[in-house]
């Protein structure tokens, strides 16, 4: 696998190796344009879209630029300090600094989005993000759970909640992330249909949860 110099650091070499034909291409571009940072980014987009008031638009951009952000710099800080191996951080053993941040950082903007009075659907989808990292942190102690996975299918069931049956074709994301992963050698089968799975029933219960109470 080819590794950008700009995200090389001495941990580098201990990555796995795959060839580079067409498909292993196109798993890299799968992954990267659907990592689980930019998949929440997309995420709470919907969600205001779907709202569309200026209070989501306002509470939206609020947690991409000081919840999401922040998180993505903390992991670049990381690899520049050489703290971990890339910026899907491969090693379970460096990825604990980075999900304690974003539990830290996610549950700040809940905390003010909840004292400002922001929309409920957007502090619920924090929630159950908050839910899902705080989950995978812990299975992480022992296990590699699949983060890409988990954030594809919680963000596919999303559109499929919002949106009913029409966006039912989305789903297909979720084993081509599956297919992805395991291609590029980032994860086992075993740990993206955990992460998946994981994902499907955060944002479902979460769903459940808000249809009950709201």
């Amino acid at each position: 696998m080819e590794i950008s110099p700009s995200t090389q650091t001495d941990l580098s070499p201990n990555l796995p190796v795959v060839t580079q034909t067409r498909s292993i291409r196109v798993a890299r571009f799968v992954s990267n344009v659907f990592c689980p940072p930019a998949l929440a980014i997309y995420g709470i987009l919907v969600v205001a879209a779907t709202l569309a008031t200026p209070a989501a638009w306002f509470w939206s951009g609020f947690e991409v630029f000081f919840g999401l952000v922040p998180s993505v710099g903390f992991i670049l800080f990381q690899l520049k300090r050489g703290q971990v191996s890339d910026f899907e951080i491969y090693h379970r053993e460096q990825r604990r600094g980075s999900y304690i941040f974003t539990l830290l950082s996610t549950s700040a903007s809940i905390f003010i989005m909840w004292l400002f009075a922001a929309p409920i659907l957007i502090i619920s989808l924090l929630v159950a993000v908050i839910l899902q990292v705080g989950l995978m942190f812990m299975i992480n102690t022992r296990w590699k759970i699949s983060a890409h996975a988990s954030s594809m299918a919680l963000f596919v069931t999303l559109l499929v909640f919002l949106y009913g049956r029409t966006l039912l074709p989305v789903t297909v994301g979720i084993p081509l992330m599956i297919w992805s992963r395991v291609s590029l050698r980032r994860h086992t089968l075993m740990q993206t249909i955990a992460g998946s799975l994981l994902g499907i029933s955060i944002l479902t219960l979460s769903w459940l949860f808000i249809n009950a109470n709201f």
